[in-house]
């Protein structure tokens, strides 16, 4: 990491421990670019107390540093305290969040003036009055944005974003206080209504709380409404408010849309990531069907029109959700998706092989050496028995995370045992689709799966027994 001099000051290091193979970061600072380095900090990152240096005031001196530090559960941001190697001053915390960066320096006037935080919401916080005030007031002229801004004396450059928008761009005149739009990235979007993205929590059936999106489709009663549970892959990552396309294209035709934040999920501390360690299958699972018990149990949604999609991760729970609860779920959209936990370490990982893998990998996943009866357990292909629902599963011919061999394998399956299943290969593509066209296509395809089984009027149906081999 760089000083405002441009001198390289800060370096980070990721070595295994010989002894327990455990990864270890070491951080580096030295005082000037003809001074020795000099260790300030190891960290093991299997006990989440890494260090994130985000950059030095403007004295070259004062280091902010972000991370879980003595004993927080969520990362803050601090100053690094040099004289004996600790973090210091807390300088920005957040009740439910971590903020692992997001610090806001002003080149201009040499100040680090706030911090923005990635909660369920996105939130920003000021040092410096002026800019909390400019802030105040582009809010007020942008209601219901997520509005950000570089600032250069008499002008600001403005960017939007929300459910409603994926971007603009603006130029805000802070003397005649006069907003000019500048871009659209979706001007097709424009003065169009698109369904409000809503921020709930619910309680797990052992008492986790859940944060979660829910999109209600607009201009509808939110009562007895066909659901579609969008679980995000990872699993150790979440979901960001803002404008999502398969969720506003779902909503935009009838359907509630819930997206939860279930336990191993990314930015909501320390305790809430690992307790879904080893939990593919299990708790996991649960925080999503207790979301979904929750929105029947207002009235939100219809029981008997619920259906599971999700990418990677999310295809997983989408296949271990149709075993687990497949009275539940009257359809399921699975693509990319992992459907064999232990083939995390025996099929291609690309990007994710070696000590990674074998350290973090097996204490998050479970160990191939010895966990052999907990893979068995949460297998989707090894319990498809129990699978009743129709099954929409589509896969990238190149992809290295979780290669087709994944989706031939729980295709093949199913099949032999009668079950409905839909199989697309988008050739080209890898862990997702790049191409504007396979998007489109796999949209409408969504889109039409969906209303055929949980649509108004649509008559679910089921091919087989649960059990049924």
């Amino acid at each position: 990491m760089l000083d405002h001099n441009k001198v390289i000051r800060v370096a980070s290091s990721m070595t295994v421990e010989d002894s327990s193979k455990r990864i270890i970061q070491t951080v580096y600072l030295r005082d000037d670019e003809k001074a020795p380095w000099k260790a300030i900090y190891k960290a093991y990152l299997d006990e989440g107390k890494e260090m994130n240096p985000l950059g030095f005031d403007f004295d070259n001196k004062t280091l902010f540093v972000a991370g879980r530090f003595n004993g927080r559960d969520k990362a803050g941001v601090h100053i690094w305290n040099s004289a004996n190697n600790t973090a210091g001053e807390l300088i920005a915390e957040h009740a439910e969040a971590d903020i692992p960066d997001g610090l806001i320096f002003d080149e201009i006037r040499k100040k680090v003036v706030g911090v923005s935080v990635d909660g369920m919401k996105p939130e920003m916080y000021y040092f410096d009055e002026d800019y909390a005030r400019l802030q105040a007031t582009l809010d007020a002229s942008l209601p219901g944005e997520r509005v950000q801004f570089q600032w250069n004396g008499n002008h600001a450059v403005v960017a939007t974003s929300s459910t409603n928008n994926v971007s603009k761009l603006y130029h805000f005149d802070t003397v005649k206080k006069t907003l000019e739009p500048l871009y659209s990235v979706k001007p097709e979007l424009d003065g169009k209504k698109l369904s409000e993205q809503a921020v709930i929590r619910y309680q797990a059936r052992d008492g986790l709380t859940i944060p979660a999106y829910l999109t209600l489709p607009e201009g509808r009663p939110a009562k007895a409404l066909p659901l579609v549970a969008y679980i995000h892959g990872g699993p150790h990552a979440r979901d960001g408010f803002g404008y999502d396309p398969i969720t506003q294209m779902l909503a935009s035709r009838g359907f509630a849309v819930l997206q939860p934040q279930f336990r191993m999920s990314t930015g909501f501390g320390w305790k809430h990531h690992v307790s879904g360690w080893k939990q593919w299958g299990l708790t996991m699972q649960d925080d999503i069907t207790d979301g979904i018990e929750t929105l029947v149990k207002q009235g939100v949604v219809d029981r008997n029109r619920v259906c599971i999609i999700g990418a990677s991760y999310g295809g997983y729970a989408t296949m271990y959700g149709l075993v687990k609860n497949p009275d539940l779920y009257k359809c399921g959209i699975n693509w990319v998706g992992v459907t064999d936990v232990k083939m995390l370490f025996t099929v291609n990982w690309s990007d994710m092989s070696g000590p990674v893998m074998d350290n973090i990998g097996a204490k998050m996943h479970g160990d191939p050496k010895t966990d052999e009866a907990y893979f068995t357990k949460v297998s989707a292909i090894g319990n498809a028995n129990k699978i009743k629902a129709p099954v929409l599963m589509a896969y990238g011919s190149e992809d290295r995370r979780v290669p087709l061999i994944h989706g031939e394998k729980m295709r093949d399956v199913l099949l032999k045992q009668g079950n409905t299943v839909e199989w697309m290969v988008m050739t080209g593509e890898g862990h997702g689709w790049a191409k504007e066209s396979n998007n489109i296509k796999w949209g409408e395809t969504v889109y039409r799966f969906v209303n055929r089984y949980i649509g108004d009027g649509a008559t679910a149906t089921t091919t087989k027994a649960a059990g049924q081999p």
